[in-house]
């Protein structure tokens, strides 16, 4: 099966004797191939695919599965299947399907990759369910995946992974919860003991993950003159219990350490207190696990049990699995 879409800017239109039933119906220039097997209709556009590569969806696989008929659609362009879709969606999701060179998933705006996630958990795409997901929880996506959206695309699409994520983002957010916020974990959350769990696990991280953090570094002292590692550890503990004093960081990690590193001026004249390269490498440490996603997940696991089942996605190369 020969696919020459890639390299002449379209798929080969073939039967140029044939033409649509309806007036106005046309031939995509890039997704109507000649030797496609099954031909769909979205809006007025007719796209001619590959079998085998349309049964990468259970939905699809399925529909093949049935028993052949003098009627079935898909066989022909006066009587295709029809797809009630956006044709441009659709075409960003058959770039999945029918990847080029140059394909780079990276490249997608967060709204593309909200809407392949909507295609691909309505029909059941795995695959590119699993790299959409990926790419939504990466590091180094360029893009700010809110704690709200992640939360309502988990639910929305049943992908836990995303629901962790946006549980863990509940709990680090430095500012108050709102009348908004609530309405979205309620939402996500229809059965109170699991919004009572997931608030608690709020309260928790802020009231004693940091003793739990703490515990390792017992030397808070390196000389007689020297209490910077002290002092970080109040600056610490007034984060967590008061996100107030995180002013206009935007994100928490970023206020933490902003407070953490500083230094510390004994009045409007008084002498710079400096941390010391010891108690800065403590600090750094400590800072690390506090903040540590993956110690606020098992945060979230602990007060709530149901998400203890939930599998992680294969690791990949510069992707963060919650």
């Amino acid at each position: 099966m020969k696919l020459d879409h890639a390299e002449n800017g379209g798929g080969s239109v073939g039967g140029e004797g044939q033409k649509p039933a309806e007036e106005g119906v046309h031939r995509h220039p890039k997704w109507y191939f000649s030797d496609g097997s099954i031909v769909l209709r979205i809006e007025n556009t007719l796209y001619n695919l590959h079998q085998s590569f349309l049964s990468c969806s259970s939905v699809f696989r399925g529909m093949f599965a049935l028993p052949p008929s003098a009627e079935q659609e898909g066989g022909s362009d006066e009587n295709p299947v029809v797809l009630s879709e956006d044709r441009a969606e659709f075409d960003v999701l058959l770039e999945f399907l029918y990847p080029s060179l140059d394909f780079s998933i990276s490249s997608y705006a967060m709204d593309t990759l909200c809407m392949l996630l909507r295609l691909a958990d309505k029909y059941d795409f795995a695959d590119i369910r699993m790299h959409v997901v990926h790419q939504l929880l990466a590091p180094v996506n360029p893009h700010n995946l809110s704690w709200q959206r992640s939360l309502d695309l988990g639910t929305r699409h049943g992908t836990p992974q995303l629901v962790v994520a946006g549980s863990v983002g509940i709990c680090l957010q430095s500012t108050p919860l709102d009348v908004e916020d609530l309405r979205v974990i309620a939402y996500a959350f229809p059965e109170d003991d699991r919004v009572a769990a997931l608030l608690h696990a709020r309260d928790k991280a802020r009231d004693h993950l940091y003793t739990k953090a703490f515990a390792d570094h017992h030397s808070q002292v390196c000389t007689s003159e020297c209490r910077s590692l002290q002092r970080i550890s109040q600056h610490l503990r007034v984060v967590l219990r008061d996100p107030a004093v995180c002013g206009g960081e935007k994100t928490f990690p970023g206020a933490v350490k902003k407070l953490f590193l500083r230094r510390d001026t004994q009045g409007m004249m008084g002498p710079s207190l400096w941390n010391c390269s010891k108690c800065v490498e403590q600090a750094d440490a400590l800072v690390e696990r506090v903040l540590n996603t993956a110690a606020m997940r098992e945060l979230v696991q602990e007060v709530m049990p149901w998400c203890r089942s939930i599998k992680p996605l294969p690791r990949g190369q510069g992707v963060l699995v919650l």
